[in-house]
């Protein structure tokens, strides 16, 4: 009895399934028949994305100052400023018309601070 209620079941949820389908192929809705699962990411892509996330979050999509200082791991302004001026800072940095300071991409900082943790762990 059990398997003639199990088969009964699995009738009935292949027919509402297969009307289901047919309604959201009539709708002109796009329906894949196995989705791919996403490749997986790098360590470093991984890190680089949960920090970004993070930064984005704090920061925005750009960071200067007394923030970009830090987050480089210059001591002091006045180390970002050297290291600006002999063109050594490990990112893109750059001036936006009408501000002061320098200014780098969230994402620039994410993707390096994330090569620095897996490349100088010991």
């Amino acid at each position: 009895m059990k398997s003639t209620v199990d088969k009964e079941f699995v009738a009935a949820l292949a027919r509402a399934l297969s009307l289901e389908l047919r309604e959201l192929l009539g709708a002109g809705v796009a329906v894949s028949e196995h989705k791919t699962p996403p490749a997986p990411q790098s360590p470093q892509a991984a890190l680089s994305d949960l920090l970004y996330e993070e930064l984005q979050e704090r920061y925005g999509p750009l960071m200067s100052g007394m923030v970009l200082v830090k987050a480089l791991g210059y001591g002091s302004a006045d180390a970002f400023r050297q290291a600006v001026s002999r063109q050594t800072v490990p990112v893109a940095v750059f001036p936006i018309a009408e501000r002061r300071g320098k200014f780098a991409l969230t994402r620039d900082v994410a993707l390096w601070l994330a090569q620095q943790r897996l490349t100088n762990t010991n």
